[in-house]
């Protein structure tokens, strides 16, 4: 059996208890995988989960599903797009009312907001 958790806010609410560090072992132990999903790139999953937090797991899931990678760190699935679709994309966004977009790349993702965006009344 497979079982995936978000990190940010699920897994980590604040911080991650012995409780559920010790659920994650018990899984692993009877035979299971684990993983932690989240939106963020993989760098800063890696860091959150094995140097903060030395959570068990099998794979990690970054970029929102946009990147796979093992238990030992090797990208298994780089699902990302090349990026031709991107100006289409936000000019849709910002006629749609919009004011930011995140960029999600293999090991990072990037927050983009748009001019006058802080000008809105409707944005706080």
């Amino acid at each position: 059996m497979v079982l995936g958790s978000d990190y940010d806010g699920t897994l980590c609410r604040g911080v991650i208890s012995e409780a559920d560090l010790e659920a994650i072992r018990r899984w692993r132990a009877a035979g299971h995988l684990f993983g932690v999903i989240s939106g963020r790139g993989y760098t800063s999953l890696y860091h959150e989960v094995s140097v903060r937090n030395d959570v068990p797991y099998d794979f990690l899931i970054g970029n929102n599903g946009c990147v796979i990678y093992d238990g030992a760190g090797k990208l298994l699935a780089n699902l990302a797009g090349d990026g031709a679709v991107l100006a289409p994309v936000v000019a849709a966004i910002i006629e749609a009312g919009g004011y930011h977009a995140c960029i999600s790349l293999p090991e990072e993702r990037i927050m983009v907001e748009y001019p006058g965006a802080t000008d809105r009344g409707d944005v706080t």
